[in-house]
């Protein structure tokens, strides 16, 4: 994505908080809690949903480890929304993770960051891996969206497939899967993770117009998409990609309203007890 905190802020589809508020509040209440618990929150972003959604949904003891990829953004979360029982950390789990994390907590969640990784297994292997057995996790992905359908046209196109290599790493498995509930069930069990609430959801978010769209379209490209295109072109990129928006599944209203659609995978689940 791109690592600029403010915009994120700024344009962030505020539908998807209220997804956020009802999934913590939806699977906290299935957790089972220790006084002592450590939760991981895997691509915090800015910090807000951690902060405000998050954290009042932890039991009073628990802590949060709030972690991204980008220091923007874990500087930005520390600044804006900071709280003794968060720390703020720079990692991107896909990287080499602190080997103190094996089996170290109690609770993993994470909003809308699993849809910048393309290895599920590896992911899923991961969280297996930082959970204590019987811990448990809650997500939610973005499962299918047009944006992902507009990299890849782009990346195929004469004009820009120069600058654009291996386009398949911005977009999730689950673009790709026929049947997204039961072939996450299928992966979870082969990391040996138990996946008891799996769903989809359609949602819908409203934006004033295609310029605010595509704000937020900039907000979450991922960065290497645009990381070769030179300064001066990249504004003709991204009036390409507002072109192909509308094919590949953006509404535009009669007023002018632009409206992001996308499928959300909302998953609770846990690594069993060891036997």
């Amino acid at each position: 994505m791109n690592p600029d905190a403010q915009l994120f802020e700024d344009f962030k589809p505020r539908r998807n908080y209220g997804w956020i508020e009802a999934t913590v509040a939806e699977h906290t209440e299935l957790m089972s809690w220790s006084p002592d618990d450590i939760v991981l929150d895997i691509g915090c972003g800015q910090g807000r949903a951690t902060r405000e959604l998050l954290l009042p949904k932890c039991k009073k003891n628990s802590k949060i480890l709030a972690t991204d990829a980008f220091a923007e953004m874990v500087e930005y979360g520390d600044k804006n929304y900071p709280h003794e029982r968060i720390e703020y950390k720079v990692q991107d789990f896909m990287d080499d993770l602190p080997t103190e994390w094996k089996g170290k907590f109690g609770k993993v969640f994470s909003f809308f960051a699993f849809n910048y990784m393309r290895d599920f297994k590896e992911l899923f292997t991961r969280i297996h891996d930082v959970l204590q057995p019987g811990g448990e996790f809650s997500f939610i992905s973005v499962a299918t969206d047009p944006a992902f359908k507009v990299y890849r046209e782009i990346a195929a196109s004469e004009k820009w497939s120069s600058y654009i290599k291996d386009v398949d790493s911005g977009v999730p498995p689950t673009q790709d899967w026929d049947d997204i509930c039961e072939e996450f069930k299928k992966l979870a069990e082969q990391c040996n993770l138990e996946p008891i609430r799996v769903r989809l959801q359609y949602s819908e978010n409203p934006y004033p117009d295609m310029k605010a769209y595509m704000a937020f379209f900039q907000s979450v490209l991922p960065s290497f998409i645009m990381s070769d295109i030179p300064v001066d072109m990249q504004e003709e990129f991204l009036d390409d990609c507002s072109k192909l928006v509308t094919k590949h599944g953006i509404k535009v209203m009669s007023d002018g309203q632009t409206i992001y659609v996308s499928n959300l995978l909302i998953v609770y689940g846990r690594r069993p007890k060891d036997k």
